[in-house]
């Protein structure tokens, strides 16, 4: 049964990255890690809850925009605005200049 109940979770975790649902997959494969867990018996009470407690935590800040462009988004882009190098005037005009189809 909890064989058959992971391979469910693995194949459902597959079709919805294939979908570009890449939050619900991870999502979905906590849950069903977290489903197994229970269902196979619960050996530390303590360990479970936090366990559920932080993936409760980690879908709210990562799934709620309001939450994650302060929290996570903003501190990401100011990393990354350090490391890479200031866009220079022919890359600015290139983007400016619209499609790259031929002309």
């Amino acid at each position: 049964m909890t064989l058959w109940f992971l391979l469910l979770g693995a194949v459902f975790l597959v079709v919805l990255l294939y979908a570009g649902k890449g939050y619900w997959a991870w999502v979905s494969a906590l849950a069903v890690w977290l489903a197994t867990w229970w269902l196979t018996g619960v050996q530390s009470p303590l360990a479970f809850k936090t366990a559920v407690t932080l993936a409760v935590l980690a879908a709210g800040v990562f799934g709620l925009p309001a939450i994650r462009r302060p929290l996570v988004s903003a501190p990401a882009m100011r990393l990354v605005r350090a490391i890479l190098p200031a866009m220079g005037d022919t890359e600015r005009i290139a983007l400016e200049a619209g499609t790259v189809w031929w002309d």
